[in-house]
C-alpha cells in the first residue's frame, strides 16, 4: 500500500479518549484510527517514535515502523461494539444534546488512498448513525472531497481538515513522501469550500522560514480562512527524533543550508524567537476567534505568550 508492507494487528479499540488532542481544540475528547502507522512517510512524524515501546511488531519482524502500513483488523466491527451496548444493543451515546466533535486520526492519514478512504467512510457512518456527534477528518491526501460526497447527506456534522506545511512543491516533496503535492490539497480543499462543507486547515510543521510575513500571507491566499471554521498552525517540534530526520531527509534532498540551520533553529532561545515570529505573523493575517497557535513554551517564556492566550494562542 502506497509502496509499504500492509500488516495487521488487533487492537481492542478504535476510539478513544485523547486529552492531548483535546487540549489543542481539535476534538472534545475522542478521536478514532483504524491503523497504527501511516501510508505516508513525513520524515517529521512523531509516530514511529512514539510507538516504540509499546510497537506491535515483534522485535524480530523485518518491518519497520516507519516503513510498513499497520492497520488494526476489523475495525468496524471493534467501533460498532464500543458505540452499542452489548446486552441491549443500545446506543452508548445517543444524548441528542451531545454534539462533541470527535477526531479522526490523530495517528494514520484518514483519506491517504482509495481503500483507507472508502474505510473511513465506513467508520464515519457507524458514529454518525449512533451518536450525534461531530467528525473532524485530518488529511494530507487530496481525496476528503470524495469522503464527502458519499457522507453528504450528513453534511452539517462532517468538518474536512486539509493539513500542510509548506506551498513549496519541491520542499513538500523531501519531507511528506507519498502525498500529493500543496497544490493538489488546496485544490481540494477549495472545491470543499465551492461545495458549501465546513473546513478547517492545519497549518504544520512550521520549518524556519526566513520572511515569516510572507509565508504567512502566502498561506492566507491558498487556504482562504473566512471560508474556514478555524486554521492550527504549529512550529516544527523541538523532538530530537523529528529534527534528526526532517535534517536528514532536507539533505538528501539538496537543502543543505536549511539541514544544517535546523537543530540550531530548535535549540533553546532560538526556537523560541521563530515560533514568535511565526505567530505574529499569522495573528496579522487570522481573526483571533479562527487562528489556533499551538505552542509548547518553556522557562520564562510564558510570561510574553500568556496576553496572546485569548488571542489565538493554545499553549501545551
Amino acid at each position: 500500500m502506497n509502496g509499504k508492507p500492509v500488516l495487521y494487528t488487533s487492537s481492542p479499540k478504535i476510539l478513544r479518549k485523547n486529552p492531548h488532542y483535546q487540549a489543542k481544540q481539535l476534538c472534545d475528547g475522542f478521536s478514532f484510527s483504524a491503523g497504527s502507522t501511516c501510508a505516508f512517510s513525513c520524515a517529521y512524524c512523531l509516530t514511529p517514535e512514539l510507538l516504540k515501546k509499546c510497537s506491535p511488531l515483534s522485535p524480530l519482524s523485518p518491518f519497520t515502523l516507519g516503513g510498513s502500513v499497520i492497520r488494526r483488523r476489523h475495525a468496524a466491527d471493534i467501533l460498532h461494539r464500543q458505540l452499542y451496548d452489548g446486552r441491549t444493543y443500545a446506543a452508548k451515546y445517543s444524548d441528542p444534546n451531545d454534539r462533541r466533535v470527535v477526531l479522526g486520526s490523530p495517528q494514520v492519514d484518514v483519506g491517504a488512498n482509495e481503500e483507507l478512504s472508502h474505510e473511513t467512510i465506513e467508520i464515519c457512518r457507524s458514529i454518525l448513525k449512533a451518536t450525534h456527534w461531530q467528525i473532524r477528518l485530518l488529511s494530507r491526501g487530496n481525496l476528503l472531497p470524495m469522503i464527502a460526497e458519499a457522507l453528504k447527506e450528513h453534511k452539517e456534522r462532517m468538518i474536512y481538515g486539509v493539513s500542510l506545511s509548506t506551498l513549496d512543491e519541491s520542499l513538500a516533496a523531501a519531507l511528506e513522501a507519498g502525498t500529493p503535492t500543496p497544490a493538489q490539497r488546496i485544490a481540494s480543499l477549495h472545491q470543499l469550500q465551492n461545495e458549501g462543507y465546513r473546513t478547517c486547515v492545519v497549518v504544520g510543521p512550521i520549518l524556519p522560514q526566513k520572511e515569516y510575513r510572507k509565508f504567512a500571507r502566502d498561506i492566507f491566499q491558498a487556504i482562504r480562512p473566512m471560508r474556514c471554521e478555524h486554521v492550527w498552525t504549529e512550529f516544527i517540534s523541538r523532538h530530537q527524533s523529528s529534527v534528526r530526520t526532517t535534517a536528514k531527509a532536507l539533505l538528501q534532498a539538496g537543502y543543505t543550508t536549511l539541514a544544517y540551520q535546523l537543530p540550531d533553529a530548535m535549540d533553546g532561545y532560538r526556537r523560541e524567537g521563530h515560533a514568535r515570529q511565526a505567530y505574529l505573523a499569522f495573528a496579522k493575517k487570522i481573526a483571533p476567534h479562527k487562528l489556533r497557535f499551538l505552542h509548547h513554551c518553556q522557562g520564562n517564556s510564558y510570561q510574553w505568550w500568556r496576553p496572546y492566550e485569548n488571542k489565538g494562542v493554545i499553549l501545551e
